[in-house]
């Protein structure tokens, strides 16, 4: 299961590190030295409530997994030990069919480890975890076809649940070769919807987070079917899917945060599935940087992260990365010259980046988004953007609440998803329109309807990007746009236009930062953050008139029976007013003080 017996023969023989520059720091110390700690560690505990289930089985899958390899390199019995122990717990407990990713979860330690410990398992343990996955994730998963649900659809759960149950049918084929050929072919049908979200250029549309997530069992897929079968069929060859490792470059700022759009974190966490994908895109340098993350963090992998572990013992091959051809970087290097670097990616979810840098050479980057509200873990942030500047974040996005927060606070599961005009979801600071950095029209929220597309082109030494905003905002003004744009001194201008409807308009611009206003005036304000300054200067365009600016504190303006809390944060509010029938807009120009 994804890799050879001869595969597993040649990491144990080796001494060292995946090459020379890694010395002794190789995955397989990193392994043991996890294994060690599982070891000692008490065995999981499932929870009644089948919602919060997933943690656990989460956490019982990195035990299994990474156990189960540390054992296949370093025979320790201790590992084998702590394997079957987590194994038998996933055997006693009830998989809930009305959660299926915490079924499809289970399923996938199950198969795998039942695969790489084959051997060491003896057959009536072998026989009782067929009889599981057979009872509690092949049938639920045959009764669920033909409805809507993850099945066919275009999303992570689509990937994770069809990656899961393949490693499952490869694993167990012997016990019934007809079932596992159904659930092979079932998925091999059902992946190109899903894997239509990377089209054309890569870009995940919900985000790097689930990025990781979906992608990293889409791999676990192909790859298994390559490493049993022969052949992937096809499952890793969707336009952008291998070159969706990329965008995180591009979406990650030179603080190595995220542009943590809709539900995701501005962590970078290290994935294996780019180990996977720079191999086969040639990425050597990529592959080697994320090789090295993993190394480093390996001994403090948050829990759900661990099984990157073992993957990334599967995907790193270094014999097979090789650089790409010289004229790419030539060319990279020319648009350099050019001055700040622009980056677009169409798709349900477009997405663009600006790079430049300011007079002392330090690195600038701005990343905002089109789209729509309404998509799968969508925020109201259309248009919404984070800058950084000068080695600070000064416009960020708040990190979402764990969905287990809300579920506190008294949201329903169907509440928490609902992207419809009127849900409930909008209410919560985080995800509606008060919490993002975004232009708001008469304090009416985001039409999640409406969809915006990003344009972007280069002149006179300057990036620009722009984003079309008329359906986010219909009913609300005629028309809307937002711009950015730097200049080769590293300076930002947002201007927004818009043209009202037939009745005056308020208009409000929102920025919300971790900075301290330290100054604020009619049309000028003075932030500092991290022993820099930064000057904001507003002005009013067309036939707008400013009403006034606001500051208000983050925290105060959420609910905190729905959030946890989020002090250091301020919302700045400039405020202005619009005739009817009229063009109007603002300018706000920002420029880092020297240090």
């Amino acid at each position: 299961m994804l890799a050879t017996a001869g595969d597993w023969a040649a990491w144990r023989a080796a001494s060292g590190g995946a090459d020379a520059s890694d010395g002794p720091r190789d995955i397989r110390g990193a392994l043991a030295r996890r294994a060690e700690l599982l070891c000692a560690a008490e065995p999981t505990r499932f929870p009644a409530d089948p919602r919060l289930m997933l943690a656990a089985v989460r956490e019982a899958q990195r035990v299994v997994l990474v156990c189960a390899a540390a054992y296949r390199l370093c025979a320790e019995p201790r590992f084998l030990a702590a394997a079957r122990r987590e194994l038998r717990g996933l055997a006693e407990v009830r998989w809930p069919p009305e959660v299926f990713l915490t079924v499809a979860e289970a399923a996938f330690a199950v198969a795998l480890a039942h695969d790489w410990l084959h051997s060491e398992l003896p057959e009536e343990e072998r026989r009782a975890l067929y009889e599981k996955v057979r009872d509690e994730a092949f049938a639920p998963s045959l009764a669920a076809e033909g409805r809507d649900g993850w099945i066919n659809a275009g999303h992570n759960w689509s990937q994770v649940c069809h990656g899961a149950l393949v490693c499952a049918a490869l694993s167990f084929a012997e016990h019934d070769a007809d079932l596992a050929t159904h659930v092979v072919n079932r998925a091999i049908a059902a992946l190109p919807r899903a894997a239509a979200a990377y089209a054309p250029d890569g870009a995940y549309p919900e985000g790097p987070t689930y990025w990781a997530y979906g992608t990293t069992f889409h791999l676990v897929l192909a790859d298994a079917l390559r490493v049993a079968l022969g052949e992937s069929f096809g499952t890793d060859d969707f336009p952008g899917f291998l070159e969706s490792a990329d965008h995180l470059e591009w979406i990650t700022g030179p603080s190595g945060r995220f542009f943590n759009f809709a539900d995701n974190h501005p962590v970078r966490t290290p994935r294996a599935a780019v180990l996977r994908l720079a191999r086969a895109k040639g990425r050597a340098e990529q592959a080697r940087r994320e090789w090295r993350a993993l190394l480093a963090a390996a001994e403090e992998f948050h829990p759900e992260d661990t099984r990157e572990l073992p993957l990334a013992l599967i995907w790193w091959r270094p014999g097979a990365v090789f650089s790409p051809p010289p004229e790419a970087a030539d060319t990279a290097e020319a648009e350099r010259a050019e001055g700040p670097e622009l980056w677009l990616a169409r798709g349900p979810q477009p997405l663009a980046v600006l790079r430049g840098a300011t007079a002392r050479g330090e690195p600038v980057w701005l990343a905002t988004k089109g789209g729509r509200a309404g998509d799968s873990h969508g925020h109201m942030d259309v248009g919404g953007f984070v800058w950084e500047a000068g080695g600070v974040r000064w416009a960020i996005d708040p990190v979402r609440d764990d969905y287990r927060v809300l579920r506190e606070g008294g949201f329903t599961q169907g509440e928490i998803f609902d992207c419809s005009q009127g849900s409930r979801r909008w209410s919560v600071f985080r995800l509606g329109a008060e919490g993002h950095n975004i232009l708001r029209f008469d304090g009416a929220p985001q039409r999640v309807d409406g969809r915006a597309s990003v344009t972007g082109e280069r002149h006179g030494g300057r990036g620009v990007l722009r984003v079309w905003l008329d359906e986010v905002y219909a009913g609300q003004v005629d028309a809307a746009e937002r711009c950015f744009e730097i200049d080769p001194s590293g300076g930002l201008e947002i201007t927004d236009r818009w043209r009202t409807l037939d009745r005056e308009t308020g208009t409000v611009f929102q920025w919300l930062t971790e900075a301290r206003v330290l100054g604020m005036g009619e049309r000028e304000l003075r932030l500092e953050q991290g022993g820099r300054g930064l000057r904001l200067v507003v002005q009013a365009r067309g036939t707008s008139a400013l009403a006034g600016v606001r500051l208000e504190s983050a925290e105060a303006l959420q609910d905190p029976r729905v959030s946890s809390p989020l002090p250091g944060v301020t919302r700045i509010e400039i405020a202005l007013r619009t005739p009817p029938r009229a063009e109007g807009g603002i300018m706000v120009r920002a420029t880092l003080e020297e240090a």
